[in-house]
């Protein structure tokens, strides 16, 4: 029954680990989701109003050039855009396993003392799997967020020296 004990605790001690980073992972996806909007906004008109304009019949090189820079941005903010997305979706699945794990918690915690260790240590190795399986996908969504961040910086960077070739 030590054995159980002891497993029963390193479990409870990973939950809470779990769930306090679970916590923090989530405001930081989802505050990064909110990040680009300024630089979308900002980008999103300049170049609706370059592409419209009426300056392509001109063959000057620096417009060509202006042209080539202008596209290769677009092109990494579409390609920031489907990564978005993609971390979207993956952080969406990790949110739903989440909860069918919670719930397996949660109707354990629910039934009435479980008098049998062998049960007991049973449901304590299951969601141990379960819950090392969402830890590892939380690394990963935490990991995918920061290169997202970084990502971002860069568009920003890049965004500014773009503006100025626009000019």
């Amino acid at each position: 029954m030590q054995a159980t004990n002891t497993q029963l605790e390193q479990y409870n001690l990973s939950h809470h680990n779990f769930v306090e980073a679970y916590k923090m992972i989530n405001e930081y996806v989802a505050d990064l989701y909110q990040l680009p909007k300024k630089l979308v906004e900002d980008a999103g008109n300049a170049l609706d109003n370059f592409c419209c304009e009426d300056s392509m019949s001109s063959t000057n090189i620096k417009l060509e050039k202006s042209c080539r820079v202008v596209i290769d941005f677009m092109d990494q903010l579409d390609e920031f855009t489907l990564q978005t997305i993609q971390l979207f979706n993956e952080h969406k699945k990790h949110v739903d396993a989440t909860r069918i794990y919670i719930r397996k918690v949660y109707a354990i915690q629910a039934k009435p003392g479980i008098n049998n260790a062998s049960k007991e240590m049973q449901a304590c190795n299951e969601l141990t799997l379960e819950l090392n399986k969402l830890l590892d996908g939380l690394r990963e969504i935490k990991v995918k967020a920061d290169e997202m961040v970084s990502r971002l910086e860069k568009l920003e960077l890049r965004w500014e020296n773009v503006r100025v070739k626009m000019n």
